[in-house]
């Protein structure tokens, strides 16, 4: 797609004084409306009520070099008569200058009609308001839910897991013992990146205890990056881990940090145990608590030497090859 060219939603039908029929094309974020002849999208496009199209705004605020396409979200689309509905949306409602309204990172708000329901998570049915509504603080609501649901939580914690089986002796010259399977584990972690994504917000980690990468997934959380937290975790056939259970922030942080204008995010800790470039080893390196290795950076001032044992460092992670991700000093820090 285009860079100039933007996702919209046919989600209604109306009928002109001439008796043509056009469908509504909507901005499904900002809600912003626009309308075209059903008869053209559907014979020149093959666009239909209920779909997603790209195309671009010309400069008469038309619409133009239309193009149909598939949400990247796993979203269903009912046609009922004039209105499309979607029908499986995950909604968080909140409320807003005093009015209840559904969030999502998919489309605007969506008006709430039973001021009695209690705000949560919830799956919706979403469609576009004949006319938009004006809440409070001039904010403008373009899309009304209907038939929430509420979401059933599925908690996981340590506690849940079944215990492995009971190991099974195996008699016979040459057989070994079967070994166990990993169980979860309580574990240290900080939040390095976030993604959102429609199944859940995907959060990037370090886990302190392992010293390896590890993955939250999450639609109930809101994190940022540097965020220290303890959780239930699960080692993967990898190395790496996944966070099976979010449980509390962890205080006082172990080390401090930063975020760069680029957005990458650093931290500040104490190297010790020097080692320099040998044999397969291309660069020095040395070891940080909760960290593991650490190599020295590729400029002259962040080269290590035996006198930088005990030196506070910047560190950062950078690639190497096609998918290894390290450790590297960006900064020596004068003590």
């Amino acid at each position: 797609m285009n860079a100039d060219k933007k996702k919209f939603y046919l989600a209604a039908r109306r009928k002109e004084i001439d008796g043509v029929m056009n469908l509504v094309i909507v901005d499904p974020w900002t809600g912003e409306r626009y309308e075209n002849n059903e008869v053209e999208l559907r014979i020149k496009y093959n666009i239909h009520l209920g779909d997603f199209l790209h195309a671009k705004v010309d400069g008469n605020n038309q619409l133009c070099e239309f193009g149909r396409t598939e949400h990247s979200a796993n979203i269903l689309v009912k046609v009922e008569g004039n209105v499309a509905f979607v029908t499986n949306l995950m909604s968080k409602l909140n409320l807003v200058y005093g009015t209840l309204v559904f969030q999502n990172k998919l489309f605007g708000d969506s008006i709430c009609h039973d001021s009695n329901l209690p705000q949560g998570d919830y799956k919706i049915r979403l469609n576009l308001l004949e006319t938009p509504i004006t809440i409070k603080a001039g904010r403008v609501v373009h899309f009304e839910a209907s038939s929430p649901e509420p979401k059933i939580q599925k908690v996981i914690t340590g506690a849940g897991f079944a215990a492995p089986p009971a190991e099974i002796k195996v008699f016979g010259e040459g057989f070994a013992q079967a070994g166990k399977r990993e169980e979860p584990v309580k574990n240290r972690a900080v939040v390095l990146s976030k993604v959102d994504k429609p199944i859940g917000t995907h959060y990037y980690l370090w886990n302190l205890d392992s010293k390896t990468e590890g993955l939250f997934v999450s639609n109930a959380h809101s994190l940022e990056p540097g965020h220290f937290f303890t959780g239930i975790f699960k080692k993967k056939p990898d190395g790496k881990c996944t966070c099976l259970k979010y449980e509390k922030p962890l205080e006082p942080a172990p080390f401090t940090g930063g975020i760069r204008p680029n957005g990458k995010i650093y931290f500040t800790v104490k190297i010790d145990k020097y080692e320099p470039a040998k044999g397969n080893m291309k660069y020095a390196h040395a070891m940080a608590k909760y960290i593991g290795e650490v190599l020295e950076g590729e400029t002259e001032a962040t080269k290590l030497n035996k006198e930088c044992n005990g030196k506070m460092v910047n560190i950062q992670r950078r690639g190497i090859g096609q998918k290894d991700f390290v450790w590297a000093i960006t900064e020596i820090l004068d003590n």
